[in-house]
């Protein structure tokens, strides 16, 4: 496997792991502490970790693009199980397409500066943001992962920037809560292992990368959790640093409005800059990513030849009920 390819494969992981999302881990820091946050991170890690690299070896049994969770669940806990698995699936990968289809209005307008003086669409907007990665996706999984490793480079040096000035913020940095909420912690602990969701993606990249790399896909599975472990840590720190610096230490509970309004007003100008910028390529890459894994799981639930007339039947089951849903279902 060629090094630009293994780099790709560790991308699109990754791209599923750190996205808006992360906005939340400092909010839980701030409830019951650093250590705490952090212990469970890893804890989460090595369990994400390890469920990744069994995902893989489960799914290296079978034929390429016929590998996908539908027939992992039929071979080990027989149809019923894959008619849940199935369901599951498909709620929450159509649930977090919508998300995206419909953000990307807003987003798109706000990346491009579009006039107040020029009207637009954000049903027009929303379609061609899903026309165009779409097409994208159906064409050739290796420009969509050309793709998503330009914009992920961006995406994680504006992370790493933003990481960095605010740690040049933190002066007092306060390790544990002083009033520690145990009930929080299921709560803490279900977005936290949100955080660390890739395994979606698993039977993509052995599609994708073939099935003589196995070693290779490990090593992917491993330094890509492993990177997004790292960033999460440095993350929560530098922003609960930074919050304590701005609060003097005082505990508060902090909204997800404090924290960005803290950012804006208690760091230099180009902090939230990074960070825009960072949370605007995350509709993106992980629109990329999800779509990648979704259109692989219905060729593979459909026993579908992988094929472009095949991959382009499925992108209108993959893409249309999100767009539908985004642009007219609001609540």
């Amino acid at each position: 496997m060629g090094i630009s390819k293994y780099i790709g494969c560790i991308f699109l992981i990754i791209s599923c792991m750190i996205g808006g999302g992360i906005l939340a881990l400092p909010l839980i820091a701030n409830n019951i502490g650093i250590v705490p946050t952090v212990v469970v991170m890893i804890m989460v890690y090595i369990i994400m970790c390890a469920s990744g690299l069994l995902t893989l070896e489960v799914s290296m049994k079978f034929p390429r693009h016929q590998n996908g969770f539908s027939s992992m669940a039929d071979a080990t806990i027989g149809r019923f199980g894959k008619y849940i698995i199935i369901i599951a699936f498909t709620i929450t990968l159509y649930t977090a397409l919508t998300a995206y289809v419909a953000a990307s209005p807003e987003i798109i307008n706000n990346t491009i500066h579009v006039s107040n003086d020029i009207e637009y669409s954000s049903q027009i907007t929303s379609l061609l943001f899903t026309l165009v990665l779409g097409c994208i996706i159906v064409v050739s999984l290796k420009y969509s992962e050309i793709l998503n490793r330009t914009m992920m480079s961006i995406k994680l040096g504006s992370l790493i920037f933003v990481i960095c000035l605010l740690i040049s913020y933190a002066i007092y940095i306060k390790l544990t809560a002083k009033h520690i909420d145990l009930s929080y912690l299921p709560k803490a602990f279900s977005v936290i292992i949100l955080a660390f969701s890739y395994q979606s993606i698993v039977p993509s990249l052995i599609n994708y990368a073939g099935k003589e790399y196995s070693h290779q896909l490990k090593g992917i599975i491993i330094i890509a959790t492993t990177i997004t472990c790292v960033l999460y840590v440095f993350w929560v720190v530098s922003v609960i640093g930074f919050i304590d610096t701005q609060n003097h230490g005082h505990t508060k509970d902090i909204t997800l409005a404090d924290l960005t309004s803290l950012i804006n007003t208690g760091s230099n100008s180009i902090t939230p800059i990074l960070l825009k910028t960072f949370l605007n390529i995350t509709l993106f890459t992980s629109f990329i990513a999800l779509s990648i894994a979704f259109i692989d799981f219905w060729i593979d639930t459909l026993k579908l030849k992988y094929i472009l007339r095949n991959k382009i039947i499925v992108a209108f089951l993959v893409f249309i009920p999100p767009w539908f849903i985004a642009n007219f279902f609001d609540d």
